[in-house]
C-alpha cells in the first residue's frame, strides 16, 4: 500500500496519535492489504467505494462487531484523507460509507427498595441530613444519573 511510513509517521508525529490507536490502524490496514490482494486490487489508490464496502461486509460477517467496524473504517478513513491530502490521491471512497450503527445501553436504575435503604441512611431528624435526603431524593425522582 502506498506511502504507509509516511502516514504512520504522520500521524504519530504531527497528530500525536497514541500507540493504541496507531496499532488499531495497523492491524486495519494490514487486513485492507490482505483484501485488496486477494480481490486482485493493485494498490489501495484503485480501490473504489464498493471494494471499501464489500471489505467492511467481509469483516462484519467474520464476526467483527459494529464498533470494531467503525474502528476499522476510521482507519481506511484517515488513511485515504491523508493520501487525498498529501500525496496526490483524487478520490478517498471511504467518504459516502457509513458508520454501522451500535446499541447504546441503558445504565441500570436503582431499584425502589435500594433507594429506601440509601435514603433510610440519612438522619433526616437533623437539618443537614434533611437537606441531603431531600436532594437524593429529588435527583432520583427527576431521573439524574450521577
Amino acid at each position: 500500500m502506498l506511502y504507509l511510513k509516511e502516514f504512520f509517521t504522520f500521524q504519530s508525529d504531527v497528530r500525536n496519535l497514541s500507540d493504541t490507536t496507531l496499532e488499531t490502524y495497523r492491524v486495519s490496514l494490514k487486513l485492507y492489504a490482505v483484501y485488496l490482494a486477494e480481490n486482485g486490487i493493485n494498490g489501495a489508490e484503485q480501490a473504489t467505494t464498493a471494494d471499501v464496502a464489500a471489505f467492511m461486509a467481509g469483516e462484519r460477517q467474520r464476526g467483527c462487531s459494529a464498533p470494531t467496524c467503525n474502528c476499522r473504517l476510521a482507519a481506511l478513513r484517515t488513511y485515504y484523507d491523508y493520501l487525498c491530502r498529501f500525496q496526490g490521491v483524487q478520490f478517498n471512497p471511504c467518504v459516502d460509507i457509513r458508520p454501522m450503527r451500535t446499541a447504546r445501553n441503558l445504565p441500570d436504575a436503582i431499584n425502589e427498595d435500594t433507594m429506601h435503604d440509601v435514603l433510610n441512611q440519612f438522619d433526616i431528624t437533623s437539618w443537614h441530613g434533611a437537606r441531603a435526603a431531600a436532594i437524593v431524593t429529588t435527583l432520583y425522582m427527576c431521573g439524574f444519573r450521577i
